[in-house]
């Protein structure tokens, strides 16, 4: 049947005007961005106006990217919410042996309680603990007891780099992020030489170190030494520039008990004083004396430094103890708690608390209602605290630098760029905004982080100008 030909013009002018309403209410999508390098179809980003809640630029934000570190962002929010930001890790050594005449007479037990943050200062001040109690001599063992830890932490993935201390598991005994740092300084016949903590025994190292003065920038120092641990002994050589003194670097050649073992003994005797016979795995007995005792930092100040340096073994500690603290599995735990703060897990998966994980992924909308309600917590400073700053510390020191009121949570893999956080007032007139942006490499594998900041920029420039904003200054 033919349509009479005003009834025509009426319908496409009613379409019109609807396609009209519809353009109008809905959020900005980015026509006028410049996407540079990065197609359009490997990108999401998400960016909200935390004071009016508009939504000012979204592009396949409910696509599931893979975060890399931009995950520690849902840690964080699940942290705060579920442990709260005073929490503390407590460390504790005991014993069921009496104390005679500065002996122990028997096992000194470390009950593992995944302390992220527990390092050999804290070893040597609880250590100090022990001789203010009058022990001097541990006739026993040092038990270590890792019966705390229900749950194992996976990265699935990630087999050829199983040695770099960026893949380091987290264990009930944590120690030191597990690495041995080497310290370039000349001794007192002013020599070159390696100072090393924890400070293993002589007959374990085996240092040859040499000045040369032809080179006269230390770039770094880990350029120039060379290191292996063959079992028995930690071989040192390296032909060093003298600008490198006081330089240092670290090395990651122990299992973790190798380490916690070679840790105690050496700071143990350093102190003058015996024992123990060696360092076993175990259990404490139900009745026992505490001996010494371990506060960690406070939450806030623990995630400070996992989101500043993108610290993986912290994200992954705190994982554990989300889950252990409701007695969940601990990606059920932090699902359970977004839901509840109404934040959608739709296509959310998460492997272990820290983005490194091929598995894991997010929405760039659910990044952004994490942002939107941290900002509006009563943990907000702590949060924001927390994000590395644009130009000025962590891991945007040397990013984005003439942007400082940026502070944004950077995430790296091999196929992965991600920024996500807060763009702050720098004016009155300003509003505090929200921004998460992921690019998954399909088609550029050469893309770098510059890519991504010069993108980032070009969002921002785009919703300056789409909502009369102050446009950000260039990167140059």
């Amino acid at each position: 049947m033919l349509i009479p030909m005003k009834y025509d013009m009426d319908f496409l002018s009613l379409v019109r005007s609807l396609l009209l309403i519809l353009l109008c209410t809905i959020p900005h999508t980015a026509y006028t961005v410049d996407f540079g390098r990065i197609q359009p179809d490997e990108v999401a980003y998400y960016v909200q106006d935390l004071q009016t809640g508009e939504v000012l630029a979204q592009h396949q934000e409910n696509t599931p990217m893979s975060p890399a570190s931009t995950m520690k962002l849902v840690t964080s929010f699940a942290a705060f919410t579920v442990l709260g930001k005073d929490y503390q890790w407590i460390t504790s050594w005991s014993s069921d042996a009496p104390i005679h005449n500065g002996n122990l007479l028997g096992d000194l037990y470390w009950k593992g309680t995944n302390d992220p943050v527990f390092d050999q200062k804290d070893l040597t001040s609880m250590q100090i603990q022990l001789i203010e109690k009058g022990i001097y001599n541990i006739q026993g063992n040092l038990v270590l007891d890792k019966s705390l830890q229900k749950e194992v932490n996976t990265s699935h993935g990630f087999d050829k780099d199983k040695n770099k201390s960026f893949t380091t598991p987290p264990d009930p005994h944590n120690l030191a992020y597990k690495v041995v740092w080497l310290y370039y300084y000349l001794n007192s016949q002013n020599q070159p030489t390696i100072g090393i903590n924890p400070p293993l025994p002589s007959n374990m190292t085996n240092i040859q170190v040499t000045s040369n003065p032809t080179i006269k920038d230390c770039a770094s120092i880990s350029s120039y030494l060379y290191t292996k641990w063959d079992g028995q002994q930690l071989n040192i050589k390296g032909n060093i520039p003298p600008s490198c003194v006081g330089e240092s670097a670290y090395i990651n050649i122990f299992d973790i008990n190798q380490f916690v073992k070679y840790s105690f003994i050496s700071h143990w005797q350093k102190l003058g004083n015996i024992g123990p016979k060696d360092v076993l795995i175990g259990h404490e007995p139900i009745i026992t004396k505490i001996l010494a005792i371990n506060y960690s930092p406070k939450l806030s100040h623990i995630i400070k430094n996992m989101n500043k340096y993108s610290n993986n073994l912290i994200a992954r500690s705190i994982f554990l103890e989300i889950g252990k603290k409701t007695n969940l599995p601990s990606a059920q735990a932090i699902t359970r708690t977004l839901q509840k703060a109404d934040i959608s897990t739709e296509h959310f998966f998460i492997e272990n608390g820290s983005g490194l994980s091929r598995v894991s992924q997010v929405t760039t909308k659910m990044l952004g209602q994490i942002l939107y309600a941290s900002y509006f917590s009563s943990f907000k400073y702590e949060f924001i605290d927390s994000l590395p700053i644009a130009g000025i510390d962590g891991t945007l020191k040397r990013r984005l630098k003439t942007m400082p009121n940026l502070h944004l949570k950077t995430g790296n893999l091999d196929n992965v760029h991600a920024l996500a956080g807060y763009k702050l007032p720098s004016q009155n007139h300003e509003h505090p905004i929200s921004i998460a942006i992921i690019v998954n490499k399909k088609h550029n594998t050469n893309l770098i982080n510059g890519d991504l900041d010069q993108l980032l920029v070009s969002i921002l420039k785009d919703v300056s100008e789409q909502h009369n904003m102050q446009a950000p200054q260039s990167l140059k």
